[in-house]
């Protein structure tokens, strides 16, 4: 079960092929590497957690209770590397006890590997998602990227998504926040693919805001599910100022494509 203090890893860790890491307690910050080829990496945050296991290692994990610590949940400032395998990012906090319970602006790459396809979850249950780094799950194939929170999900200027199929189809990558969702201006989200196009999901039951750069590839969908979406006249372009949810122009140019 995860302790009642805090994990902090800067340093290198490193599993077998096919192994996995799970680093669990009230807050827990990965400033290093961690790496686990054709395995599982998990940071998770919660009062207890159960960790399941199979013939192949392990089978998966749960947070079972809300950590109550104020400063409790997951944060990723260094890299995870786990291709052909999956990273997750999980906390379950007491409502209301931070602004964001999972913070990455680090570097996650779960990429494809044969046919091993990559799989990065994030889940906040009670708080918010904050993500402003790189979010890799491209490959032959692309991988999937999921996100849920309680809260909202911000994406800042330096967060770069991708579940590209450079030889096949593109991934999934889908974000889906109870409150606001917000994608800055310089965030990216490709899930193109060389011979079809993948799904993006970009929704905030409280609200979406869009201003960065969407590549769904030909044949692909994008799904948005707000539950207010404003569409002002104007545009994005610097100099120029929309603060409706979604400017005239940025929707154009979305559907051209």
């Amino acid at each position: 079960g995860a302790g009642p203090g805090s994990v902090v890893q800067q340093g290198r860790i490193s599993a077998a092929d096919g192994g996995f890491v799970v680093l669990g307690g009230q807050n827990v910050s990965n400033g290093g590497l961690i790496r686990a080829r054709l395995g599982d990496v998990g940071l998770a945050s919660g009062s207890a957690m159960t960790l399941s296991m199979d013939a192949d290692g392990l089978g998966g994990f749960a947070v079972d209770s809300a950590a109550l610590a104020a400063d409790a949940g997951v944060e990723n400032l260094g890299s995870i590397v786990a291709d052909g395998g999956q990273v997750a990012l999980s906390a379950r906090t007491a409502r209301g006890l931070a602004a964001a319970t999972v913070n990455h602006s680090g570097r996650i790459s779960a990429r494809s590997i044969e046919e091993h396809e990559g799989e990065i979850v994030l889940s906040a249950a009670g708080g918010s998602i904050a993500i402003d780094g790189a979010l890799d799950a491209s490959g032959a194939n692309g991988g999937s990227i999921e996100a849920q929170a309680d809260g909202d999900i911000a994406f800042g200027a330096d967060a770069a998504v991708t579940a590209h199929g450079s030889k096949g189809r593109g991934g999934e990558a889908r974000f889906v926040a109870a409150g606001e969702l917000d994608f800055a201006r310089g965030a990216s989200l490709d899930v193109a693919g060389e011979k079809r196009g993948g799904v993006a999901e970009l929704s905030g039951h409280g609200g979406v805001l869009i201003h960065g750069d969407l590549d769904v590839g030909r044949g692909g969908r994008f799904v948005l599910d707000p539950g207010v979406l404003v569409i002002g006249n104007g545009s994005s372009v610097p100099g120029r100022t929309c603060t409706a949810g979604w400017c005239e122009v940025e929707l154009e140019d979305l559907l051209k494509g």
